[in-house]
């Protein structure tokens, strides 16, 4: 049986009904002259739906986390008892849950295990918010926020910060806001452990790389907030260097952000992809060639060769080559008997 049919119980058919209905809702026509409850209200009932619909949206979230808490205690318990009889290995008890849980949404195992985790904490050390998800007052990614940010804390105070978040109101604040308040919030609680928890990210740093499409790929850096911030800035202000110049190429700001980028790196000194407009092959090609002595870039000239003297330079070289003093040759001696 596939991950997405229903097993059989009454609230699997409940869920399987409403997904019948809303996949009518997202079949209706969208033209305004197409549905007789929109003529004159000025889509005052469309964006009711919209509103209706985000909180679906939340409150199918912690349905969701309630179905996987559910499963995952049952998966343990069922293991339990294989333990007990000898025919698991306990080491092995509680693994394969949230394999089982990405397979049925069809996410990664990584992704699998971070939706139990959110899940479980939402159930246990975060009622206030979990509640606030439910009613679709809150979103489903200030929610996993409260869950990063309280991640240092004991269950106690996940507790206490989780009753303060509900007295703030966050359904009523931006994201933004709403986001900044639970970090102040989780920074006063545990001040020494926030900045702790800190400097243990810092061991996290990395740089990833993933494709893109259009043969393009997105490298991603995993950086401290002063080094990111000193890397955006120097590539900024690098690119409005040459803009003010106006020795960009025909490039954009984006653009000599991200050659600037590969160039500093590599040690390219045109770091164009292949196919841009514009592109400076001569550039390309002088790149290439081995760099010469300092004192040879000077402008030293060169004696003219054998060669250059019996066949004439090219015209653009005639001026760089210096004649070599004419000798006269040497008599040839006989040759001995």
């Amino acid at each position: 049986m596939r991950s997405n049919e229903a097993v059989g119980d009454a609230v699997s058919d409940e869920l399987t009904a409403m997904l019948a209905r809303l996949g009518e809702l997202a079949q209706a026509p969208t033209d305004p002259t197409g549905d007789g409850e929109r003529d004159g209200d000025g889509g005052a009932a469309l964006i009711d739906r919209v509103a209706v619909l985000e909180q679906m949206r939340a409150a199918l979230a912690v349905a969701q986390h309630t179905a996987m808490v559910a499963f995952g205690r049952a998966q343990v318990e069922a293991q339990a008892q294989l333990v007990a009889a000898g025919q698991l290995d306990p080491e092995k008890l509680g693994k394969g849950i949230a394999d089982q849980i990405a397979l049925a949404a069809h996410v990664s195992p990584w992704q699998g295990s971070r939706r139990l985790t959110i899940a479980s904490t939402l159930a246990t050390d975060l009622p206030e918010t979990r509640r606030l998800l439910t009613a679709g007052r809150i979103s489903e990614r200030l929610a996993e926020t409260v869950v990063a940010q309280t991640s240092h804390l004991d269950a106690a105070a996940r507790r206490a910060v989780d009753k303060e978040l509900g007295d703030a109101r966050l359904g009523e604040l931006a994201f933004r806001r709403a986001e900044a308040t639970v970090k102040k919030t989780a920074y006063e609680t545990d001040p020494a452990g926030y900045t702790q928890r800190g400097r243990t990210a810092r061991k996290d740093r990395r740089v990833t790389v993933r494709p893109a499409p259009d043969t393009m790929s997105v490298l991603s850096a995993l950086l401290p907030v002063e080094q990111g911030v000193a890397y955006l800035a120097a590539l900024r202000t690098h690119a409005d260097g040459l803009i003010a110049t106006g020795d960009t190429g025909g490039r954009s700001r984006d653009q000599v952000m991200a050659d600037t980028l590969v160039e500093r790196v590599t040690g390219q000194a045109r770091a164009r992809g292949r196919g841009c407009r514009g592109r400076d092959r001569a550039a390309d090609r002088r790149a290439a060639r081995p760099r010469q002595p300092r004192h040879r870039r000077a402008g030293r000239a060169r004696a003219a060769t054998r060669r250059d003297r019996a066949r004439p330079a090219a015209r653009h070289r005639r001026e760089k080559v210096v004649a070599a003093v004419v000798r006269p040759p040497r008599p040839r001696r006989p040759a001995r008997r």
